[in-house]
């Protein structure tokens, strides 16, 4: 039998910085396996880190949630065997990742959430410029559940303490800052106030690794709720131009564009294309905005007195026709049911109603 060393180092070396298939998910378990059974803390740490990057990017909070329940005991009791890339202030920088996906899993409790956020702001309080990170991630946790109130209230306690300095601590930087504050105000359905806060952005004044590549998709439904057509639709092609509209956490506005834009045979080619990945994910969010954008589209078809729609869906699909033609009342009521037991999951864990207001927002978008 080779080495077991070797086969960890194997496995982990397959794994890229973003796993986001399963199968990276898949090797990163078993090389914490193999470590664990021969007992290598330093392996088991090596590959635990993998794990919890693999499982938050394919949609297993509560796997990422027990490697890092994982790393943060080991650091804690031996932190020696912390160093390098997997440092303390890397470590820490992940906890944040774990942390933001959480709002978008509904069978992840309020109390789960909550709880883990004071974790971190505990941990977060013995590293420079604390106070600033610590606040953002209330900011941007209580405006992902819809707590608004809480979440401008830190907002407001924050104040100016973004600093340049800050690209040296926990927190955002200031374009990743910004992209949160338009979210909430998109969230909160305030479009005018978003559209203003974010052109600096737009503008090409503030950016980094992600913005505003990753940031088009927020704009469009503030610019469609203003009647600003023409800015929506530009979006799209930033988004086509930078191939990101192939993400699923972005296909679903990419959808929405086209059908507005009257593109139908381009909208159902996306939307063949991903049902099954969004029927099939644990994460929610994501779903339940690509069902929304699916149902604006078979709702334009059937007011355009289109009955039936050819589609090759995926067979894992519970609807699924060999023959590919599916009536579009069939697909609405699917989509119909789907929506609401995401919506009411959600408005359940988080006590409000947010996501039914969030299920208002294409109904009277005027194009």
């Amino acid at each position: 039998m080779a080495d077991y060393h070797e086969e960890i180092e194997r496995l982990l070396a397959q794994i890229p910085s973003r796993a986001t298939e399963l199968e990276h998910l898949q090797m990163a378990e078993n090389a914490t396996r193999l470590a664990d059974l021969h007992q290598d803390e330093q392996l088991a740490i090596d590959a635990r880190n993998k794990l919890v990057q693999a499982a938050v990017l394919n949609g297993y909070p509560e796997k990422a949630l027990v490697a890092y329940s994982y790393l943060l005991g080991k650091f804690d009791s031996k932190p020696e065997l912390f160093g390098g890339f997997l440092d303390s202030h890397m470590l820490m920088w992940h906890y944040k990742w774990v942390i933001d996906k959480l709002p978008a899993f509904p069978f992840i409790s309020r109390q789960q959430i909550e709880d883990t956020l004071g974790d971190l702001e505990s941990r977060f309080q013995k590293l420079d410029h604390a106070e600033e990170a610590i606040l953002q991630y209330r900011f941007r946790i209580n405006s992902k559940i819809g707590e608004y109130e809480r979440a401008e209230a830190a907002l407001e306690e924050l104040g100016g303490l973004i600093t340049e300095s800050s690209m040296f601590s926990m927190s955002d930087c200031v374009a990743c800052f910004r992209s949160g504050r338009v979210s909430h105000y998109r969230r909160r359905g305030m479009w005018e106030k978003a559209i203003e806060e974010a052109q600096p952005i737009l503008n090409g004044e503030e950016t980094c690794g992600e913005i505003p590549s990753m940031f088009y998709d927020v704009m469009a439904i503030p610019y469609l709720k203003t009647g600003q057509r023409a800015e929506a639709l530009a979006l799209l092609d930033k988004m086509e131009q930078e191939d990101t509209a192939r993400k699923l956490d972005i296909t679903h506005t990419a959808l929405l564009l086209h059908a507005v834009n009257d593109n139908v045979s381009r909208a159902l080619e996306l939307l063949e294309r991903n049902w099954h990945l969004a029927d099939g994910m644990r994460e929610r969010q994501t779903p339940f905005d690509f069902f929304l954008a699916a149902r604006f589209l078979l709702r334009q078809l059937r007011a355009a007195g289109r009955e039936e729609v050819k589609l090759d869906l995926n067979e894992q699909l519970s609807f699924y026709r060999s023959e590919n033609s599916y009536p579009v009342a069939e697909l609405l009521e699917v989509l119909d049911h789907e929506i609401a037991l995401i919506r009411e999951a959600f408005n359940k864990r988080n006590g409000n109603d947010q996501y039914s207001l969030r299920e208002g927002w294409l109904d009277d978008l005027g194009v």
